[in-house]
């Protein structure tokens, strides 16, 4: 948080499934890690806006899914009581999307370079995308269960594109570029000869 200069992005939520004590290992460490970003962005003194994109689960938690999610999708809270879903408060704000619109000319060649493309992914097909960056690390290719021509859900960008957005970068680009910085960081195993030769790297 150093580098903080003109703007900042927060995207990034714990997530777990399966948490036995959700307000201790989700809930509290979303809310302090929120408040940790912002006070970053205060004490550098630069900073003249934060972004805090909300989790897809305020759209998306519903019986039956549409094919595509965009502003006017809001997650079936019936729904959620009726499964017991582990959240007791589900609280959401679309004013920020609603209020970039006046500055989004203005500022997008500032934040145009921190977005990847609006292609649509599962996670499944994200496994693919960064097999021939990183073979030196073992992954699960195969999903049990899991069928390998399910569609993905599609969160629309129309609304941003259509303002004059667009978009730089591709899932693969993003990949490589955050397993290329472990590797230098020593944070996963360099390629050896034959794995270069069998990826096609020089």
């Amino acid at each position: 948080m150093e580098q903080i200069e003109e703007g900042s992005f927060h995207v990034a939520t714990p997530i777990d499934f399966e948490s036995k004590d959700p307000e201790n290992e989700v809930i509290n460490p979303t809310i302090n890690g929120v408040l940790s970003i912002i006070k970053s962005c205060a004490k550098a003194g630069s900073v003249r806006r934060l972004v805090f994109t909300s989790s897809a689960g305020t759209v998306n938690v519903e019986e039956q899914r549409p094919p595509e999610y965009d502003e006017s999708c809001w997650s079936d809270l019936e729904f959620i009581n009726d499964k017991n879903a582990w959240m007791d408060v589900l609280y959401v704000n679309n004013t920020g999307r609603e209020g970039c619109k006046g500055g989004i000319h203005g500022e997008q060649h500032r934040i145009r370079e921190y977005y990847t493309n609006s292609r649509c992914w599962s996670i499944y097909n994200a496994n693919h995308a960064t097999q021939p960056h990183h073979c030196t690390v073992p992954t699960h290719c195969k999903f049990k269960d899991i069928d390998r021509n399910l569609k993905a859900v599609s969160f629309s960008s129309k609304k941003l594109t259509d303002l004059g957005f667009q978009f730089k970068y591709s899932l693969e680009d993003m990949y490589k570029g955050a397993i290329e910085t472990c590797r230098e960081k020593g944070l996963i195993p360099l390629p050896s000869e034959k794995e270069k030769q069998a990826n096609g790297e020089n």
